[in-house]
């Protein structure tokens, strides 16, 4: 299985071991080798791994499947202390602030055409990690991650400052991926199985 480097955090690995113990109640062995987000999605798709994870159901695109919801994750509005973030919808967000988000992700509809609809308002970066540094240096207004990820991200790279908005703008399912093959089926089966 492939995962993201940053996810090696206590929950992330309570996650891991979660899964590799699914695995495990069906006899499958789970070796667990941290990729870029990208990287591992692609290598996936190629048949270099068996799995992702964590992924959204909207990263789970053709030439992939995905699993039932093995956990959940939030998407906030990530800001500087002391400023007031004022917004009513995710157009409003885009429309009045610069918006960072990571360019490697695939977003909930309603992001991704904020995306779209406000190029000069959305701020690409290929990781959350240079995402919270630019954010701690004002060259962009907020960001979008999900608070876990922002607090570890913080306190492992001693960026200081940063706080989620109130507002959670999404709470998302977190899914496995799996290569859509013959294979790949018959290991989300099996997967889903042990879920129950």
């Amino acid at each position: 299985m492939a995962t993201v480097r940053w996810k090696r955090n206590e929950r992330w690995r309570l996650y891991h071991d979660w899964h590799k113990g699914c695995a495990c109640k069906k006899g499958i062995e789970v070796t667990v080798t941290y990729l870029p987000w990208k990287r591992a999605i692609e290598s996936v798709k190629q048949g270099k791994f068996d799995a992702a994870f964590p992924a959204w159901p909207e990263e789970v695109t053709e030439g992939l499947v995905g699993s039932e919801a093995v956990n959940h994750s939030r998407i906030a509005v990530i800001h500087r202390v002391g400023e007031e973030i004022k917004f009513t919808t995710v157009d409003d967000l885009f429309k009045n602030y610069r918006v960072g988000y990571v360019s490697t992700y695939v977003y909930p509809n309603n992001i991704q055409n904020a995306i779209t609809k406000y190029p000069t308002q959305a701020e690409k970066s290929p990781y959350e990690t240079s995402l919270m540094n630019r954010l701690q240096r004002k060259r962009m207004d907020v960001v979008l991650s999900d608070p876990d990820i922002m607090q570890y991200i913080s306190e492992r790279e001693g960026i200081d400052g940063l706080v989620a908005h109130e507002r959670i703008l999404e709470k998302k399912d977190l899914v496995v991926m799996f290569r859509d093959s013959d294979k790949g089926h018959a290991m989300l089966r099996v997967f889903n199985e042990a879920l129950e």
